[in-house]
């Protein structure tokens, strides 16, 4: 199980522990096989109205709720954690500044 906030690469889905496709909730920071797995990913968004996840395949952002891949600047944080967990180094900078403005 992850330490809040913390993404590892090749995580194993918390529902059955496949490790072909995990896609982490942005909210609980859980890793979830994908809906082209056995769907758990998509199941715990729905289930409990965690509605965006990130790929660790190509750190996209998915939401469940409007069915489509988003991006936006205050993603950025996690998709950098994905970036570090899969390639050891950060993809950006961030600064807290450069977010909230």
């Amino acid at each position: 199980n992850a330490e809040y906030g913390v993404l590892e690469g090749g995580a194993a889905c918390s529902t059955c522990g496949d490790t072909t496709e995990s896609w982490y909730c942005l909210s609980c920071y859980k890793p979830y096989c994908s809906r082209y797995v056995q769907e758990h990913g998509l199941m715990h968004g729905l289930d409990t109205m965690h509605l965006l996840t990130l790929s660790m395949s190509d750190l996209s952002v998915w939401c469940y709720g409007c069915d489509s891949y988003i991006h936006n600047e205050v993603l950025l944080e996690a998709k950098n954690k994905g970036h570090i967990a899969k390639f050891g180094e950060p993809a950006v900078k961030i600064s807290l500044a450069s977010i909230s403005e």
